[in-house]
């Protein structure tokens, strides 16, 4: 199995929808480790409610953090052979088409890809939704099994989609590569293990993959931490009362979103909520 390790912050309503699409859509690819951080009761109060209503998964935990980076380090070094990272306001927004053997098959090929991206595809031509601006896309895609795309990110613009592999945003690695590359910095954030880390991954392979239509998208409602993003000019709910509808019952209803048309790997999408958390 591969271990997904979701990064989450005072955002335990996302975090159940997250958790939604991957049991819907995981295709029983993933074991789960949650590493959270609730900076008051409430929120905390939130993930007390998420963790009673999980696991539906063959394996589940829940790391409570202490120091950002060692409790990341330790999980990777306890994982399996290969890792997946999420943020807890990442979808799973359909299912994913294929098994284990076929990501361990791309991820041992003679082109050896440092990743596999479940956020890109060709469906994924818009690099910032606010500023409407088009990603650059490889000059070439190799096709691998009428599945994959395979594509060399070194050779394109620094920082934009299709060159940027070391994201936390549904990107399947070698467990090793991920302890070469983060062993070489500090980091106490999401955003900063994400960010640091891409100059230490031009070290590795010059390519990445996908799949050929992507599965993740990252809905940007709300800000935590150290993030300076854009976010929620659309849709844009605040953290508290995300929270506070948790509190009271409510939670996202995944059926009810409209996945019909993702054409970045950020975009924004409406959350409609329905009655009572079954615990």
């Amino acid at each position: 199995m591969i271990t997904a390790i979701v990064f989450s912050k005072d955002r335990a309503c996302q975090l159940d929808l997250f958790l939604q699409s991957l049991s819907l859509n995981g295709n029983g690819l993933f074991e789960v480790v949650v590493l959270f951080e609730a900076s008051n009761e409430k929120f905390r109060e939130g993930y007390s409610i998420v963790s009673r209503k999980y696991p539906s998964f063959d394996r589940f935990s829940w790391v409570e953090e202490k120091n950002f980076k060692e409790d990341t380090i330790d999980i990777i070094k306890s994982s399996n052979e290969t890792v997946c990272f999420f943020v807890d306001d990442n979808i799973l927004y359909r299912k994913i088409p294929i098994d284990i053997n076929d990501i361990n098959n791309i991820l041992s090929v003679e082109e050896l890809p440092m990743c596999l991206s479940l956020r890109m595809g060709k469906n994924t031509y818009i690099q910032n939704q606010y500023s409407g601006s088009r990603c650059v896309p490889p000059s070439k895609f190799t096709v691998v099994d009428d599945t994959f795309l395979v594509w060399n990110w070194k050779v394109l613009p620094p920082f934009t989609n299709f060159a940027y592999p070391f994201s936390m945003d549904g990107h399947i690695f070698r467990k090793d590569d991920v302890l070469n590359i983060i062993s070489q910095y500090d980091f106490d954030t999401p955003n900063a293990l994400e960010g640091r880390g891409l100059p230490f991954a031009h070290k590795l392979s010059e390519n990445m993959a996908s799949l050929i239509s992507s599965c993740v998208v990252n809905t940007p409602l709300n800000l935590v931490g150290s993030s300076e993003n854009m976010s929620g000019k659309h849709f844009g709910v605040s953290l508290e009362n995300l929270n506070d509808k948790y509190l009271n019952g409510q939670s996202v209803d995944l059926d009810s979103m409209d996945f019909s048309d993702i054409v970045g790997c950020h975009q924004e999408l409406e959350l409609k909520f329905k009655g009572e958390v079954k615990c």
